[in-house]
């Protein structure tokens, strides 16, 4: 089978969380079949990362997008019916370019990577097409509205408004739908949404894996640290959280690990707290600390962090919403906590209870391992995809 992806960045490095799963369902189903990729980039493609991907891929495009046409589009875009993120990443040029690309592969099938491509996709007919919205993105924005200023939160609400109707509107256009969760796929506001297929995230367990280390720090948070959610919940851990904590522990350690720290999370650091920015190995910083502790506020989707540190059997402390994404049983194999002073709590019986900890930490490793599977999930794409071509 013949499988055209097309994604808004490249998927490679995996910093990013649709990256990674666009990278980890390109690498499965390479196995099998032959994939094509066009990419929409606003920035170089490196040498290395575009070997990296060649290795899975029969074709691949990079259509550069230059920060003077994301300028122009996104300006556009406030008296159209186009999200700005959608707006971000769409150019008239590169979505001939693409149809172009297309007609020279003439693919079985096209998996459409989140919303934002949707216009791209839409313009091949009479092939089949699968969309994967992997989260539910209006409702992230709209989750937002409270921790902005006025200015910021009327154009959240104008940005949540005009997501959640291409949500809507793009879902006839696909002959298939997955999503990462049961609860991204409810807050699709269309009449059918429990036809979404859910697909979660999987983990690499050969390179996320246990090991011996030196525990240089008490907690860690890690992720691209330029994402609002992720900013949100960074802040939240040394203003709100921490506090608490040091009423007992004053020298307790954190680490703030990823990729384009913002100033706000820059401003964060301190003797007792560590901003490292991008990291070679993220495992360095997982296998650096005693606890993950992921507050996740305004989150949609599924936490890779959480999964990548459950694999890695470090005990995960997180919010009622992030773990809603998995699934976990609260006590058993992960903590799940509502307040500062429940993480503070939490916190400390896992910091003076090591046995306790590293029993959580074990049955938090089994649980993943269980439930969360790369083979597992491109599986599933498989079986649709082969569905939908036998249609044709």
């Amino acid at each position: 089978m013949r499988i055209l992806f097309l994604t808004s960045r490249f998927p490679y490095p995996l910093e990013k969380g649709d990256k990674l799963r666009a990278y980890h369902f390109i690498k499965g189903l390479s196995k099998n079949h032959e994939v094509h990729l066009a990419s929409v980039s606003d920035a170089a493609v490196k040498e290395n990362d575009f070997e990296e991907v060649s290795k899975l891929c029969k074709s691949i495009k990079v259509f550069g997008i230059s920060f003077f046409d994301v300028g122009l589009n996104i300006s556009k875009s406030f008296f159209g019916n186009m999200p700005l993120q959608s707006a971000y990443f769409y150019d008239g040029n590169i979505r001939r370019k693409i149809l172009k690309y297309g007609k020279e592969i003439s693919p079985d099938v096209i998996v459409c990577m989140l919303t934002r491509m949707s216009r791209y996709a839409e313009t091949f007919t009479g092939t089949p097409k699968l969309l994967d919205y992997q989260d539910a993105f209006s409702k992230g924005v709209e989750r937002r509205l409270a921790h902005e200023g006025v200015f910021f939160r009327a154009v959240l609400n104008h940005e949540a408004q005009k997501q959640a109707e291409l949500e809507k509107d793009v879902f006839d256009l696909f002959d298939e739908k997955i999503i990462i969760s049961a609860q991204d796929r409810a807050l699709i506001q269309h009449p059918v949404n429990a036809t979404i297929h859910i697909i979660p995230n999987g983990v690499d367990y050969e390179y996320f894996s246990p090991r011996p280390s030196e525990k240089k720090y008490d907690l860690v948070f890690t992720g691209n640290m330029n994402y609002p959610s992720n900013i949100e919940s960074a802040v939240y851990i040394v203003k709100e959280i921490l506090p608490h904590v040091r009423k007992k522990y004053p020298q307790v350690k954190l680490l703030i690990a990823g990729a384009n720290p913002a100033a706000r999370i820059r401003s964060l650091q301190s003797e007792t707290v560590h901003v490292s920015g991008w990291v070679d190995d993220i495992r360095e910083s997982y296998l650096s600390a005693k606890i993950l502790v992921a507050p996740m506020l305004i989150n949609i989707g599924q936490q890779n962090k959480i999964l990548e540190a459950m694999a890695m059997q470090l005990p995960c402390i997180t919010s009622p919403l992030a773990n809603n994404a998995i699934g976990a049983t609260d006590g058993e194999n992960i903590f799940i906590a509502s307040s500062p002073q429940q993480y503070a709590e939490k916190i400390i019986i896992l910091l003076e209870d090591p046995v306790l900890a590293r029993s959580l930490a074990e049955k938090g490793n089994e649980f993943v391992k269980k439930n969360y599977t790369w083979e597992k999930s491109v599986a599933e794409l498989e079986k649709i995809l082969v569905k939908m071509n036998g249609r044709n």
